[in-house]
C-alpha cells in the first residue's frame, strides 16, 4: 500500500550513504525516484493520495487525509535532502491538505489528523496561525490534556517553524515519553512508539535538542522484532543523528558463541562478519553509559546454500522435476521446475500424535525465494 511505500523510502532520504545500510546516494536517489513515479500514480484528482493503486479513496476521510501529510511529509523530507520532487505533484497535495485543515473538526481523531496536517504545512512554508486558533478552540473544549499528547507536539513544532519559541516550548515540554515498553495502537497512524519516535525526530531537527534517552515503547519495540512498515519508519526518523559521538569505540567485543570475533573499523563504523549458524550473540562496551550508549545493527543475508539433519519425529526430503516429470539435479534460468516435499514420520510412538500436529503445521522452503510461483503449483495431498 501507500503508506508501506512511503514508509520504506523514508530512510533512504535520511540516510542516503550508510555503510551500516549499504546505501549510497545513486542507489537511494532510484529508490526514492522509483518511490515517487509509483505516488504519482495514486495521487486523486483533488491532490490526495489513495492507499491502493486502484480505486479513488474518499478525500473526506481523516485517514486519507493523514495518509496524505504522511506522504507530503516524505516529498518534503526529500526535496530538503537534495532529492527531485515534481513540482506540480507536491503543490497539489499541498492545497489539498489547505483545504482539509480549515475544515470543522467534528471528532478527537479529526483534530488529530488535522494537526499533523497542520504541521506539516507549516514546514512547507505556509503560515498556519488560523488553522491552529480553530483546532485550539475545538481542543480544549473536547480533548482532555492535548498538550500532552502527540497533537501537542506538532503545534508546538509549528509554532517552532514559525518563530513563536515561547508558545512552543510551553507545549513541547508537555509531552513524556512512554514509560512502559509494551506497544500501544492509537491509529493507522498513531501509536505509543511511533509518537514518541515522532517527539524525538522533532526534539532534534527543529529544537535542537541531542537525544539522551529513547524512551522504553521505542527500546521494547526494538527488542521484540516484531516490526510493522510506519513504526519502524517513524523509528528510523526519531533516532536519525541520536548519536552525538559517532565514532566507533574502542572498547567494544562482540562474541560468537563466547567466542570474540575480529572487527574493523569502516568510516567511524566497528563491523564483524558473523559465522552462521550462531546460538549467541553478546556484545560488551566497557565506555558505553546511559548517555553515550551503543547502537548496532544486525545484518542477515541470503539463504544456507547446504541442508543439516534436524530430527523431532518428522523428516523433510526436497526432490526436483522437470516439466516432463523426469528428476533432476539442476536447471536453467526460466525452467518450469516441480518441487516435491515430503515429510516422513519416523517416531512411531508419536505417531499420532504428530499426525495431528501435521495439520496445523506449515513447511517452508527457502530455496523457493530463487523462484517464481507457478498459478495453481500447489496441491495439499496427505498420505
Amino acid at each position: 500500500c501507500t503508506e508501506q511505500l512511503v514508509s520504506k523510502a523514508i530512510p533512504y532520504v535520511l540516510l542516503p550513504d550508510n555503510t551500516i545500510l549499504g546505501t549510497n546516494y545513486n542507489i537511494s536517489s532510484k529508490k526514492i525516484g522509483d518511490t515517487i513515479n509509483t505516488l504519482k500514480n495514486r495521487q486523486n484528482p483533488d491532490g490526495s493520495f489513495a492507499l491502493w493503486p486502484t480505486g479513488t479513496d474518499h478525500s473526506t476521510d481523516k485517514g486519507n487525509a493523514e495518509l496524505t501529510a504522511y506522504v507530503v511529509h516524505f516529498l518534503s523530507m526529500a526535496r530538503q535532502n537534495g532529492f527531485s520532487v515534481p513540482d506540480t505533484m507536491l503543490g497539489r497535495a499541498i492545497d489539498f491538505l489547505r483545504e482539509f485543515a480549515g475544515t470543522t473538526i467534528t471528532t478527537p481523531e479529526h483534530a488529530h489528523a488535522i494537526a499533523y496536517a497542520i504541521y506539516v504545512l507549516t514546514t512547507n512554508g505556509y503560515v498556519t496561525t488560523s488553522y491552529i486558533d480553530k483546532f485550539q478552540e475545538y481542543a480544549d473544549k473536547n480533548i482532555s490534556h492535548w498538550e500532552s499528547e502527540i497533537s501537542g507536539v506538532y503545534i508546538g513544532a509549528s509554532f517552532q517553524i514559525m518563530r513563536q519559541s515561547d508558545r512552543a516550548q510551553e507545549l513541547i515540554q508537555q509531552y513524556k515519553l512512554s514509560k512502559h515498553s509494551s506497544f500501544k495502537y492509537m491509529s493507522a497512524y498513531s501509536n505509543n512508539v511511533s509518537d514518541d519516535a515522532t517527539y524525538l525526530y522533532i526534539l532534534n531537527t527543529l529544537f535542537n535538542t541531542p537525544i539522551t534517552y529513547t524512551g522504553n515503547a521505542i527500546t521494547g519495540y526494538i527488542n521484540r522484532g516484531n516490526y510493522d512498515a510506519f513504526t519502524s519508519a517513524k523509528i528510523v526518523m526519531g533516532l536519525n543523528g541520536a548519536a552525538t559521538d559517532n565514532s566507533a569505540p574502542s572498547s567494544v567485543k562482540i562474541l560468537y558463541n563466547d567466542t570474540p570475533l575480529d572487527t574493523h573499523n569502516e568510516s567511524n563504523i566497528l563491523i564483524a562478519q558473523v559465522p552462521t549458524p550462531a546460538e549467541t550473540l553478546d556484545l560488551e562496551c566497557l565506555s558505553c553509559t546511559h548517555d553515550a550508549p551503543l547502537y548496532y545493527a544486525l545484518v542477515t543475508q541470503g539463504f544456507a546454500t547446504t541442508a543439516s539433519d534436524e530430527s523431532n519425529g518428522i523428516e523433510i526430503s526436497r526432490t526436483y522435476y522437470d516439466e516432463n516429470g523426469n528428476r533432476i539435479a539442476s536447471a536453467k534460468l526460466g525452467d518450469i521446475v516441480t518441487v516435491k516435499i515430503t515429510c516422513f514420520i519416523t517416531t512411531v510412538v508419536f505417531l499420532r500424535f504428530i499426525m495431528m500436529l501435521l495439520h496445523k503445521t506449515l513447511c517452508i522452503d527457502v530455496n523457493s525465494a530463487k523462484c517464481r510461483r507457478m498459478r495453481s503449483s500447489f496441491r495439499s495431498k496427505w498420505h
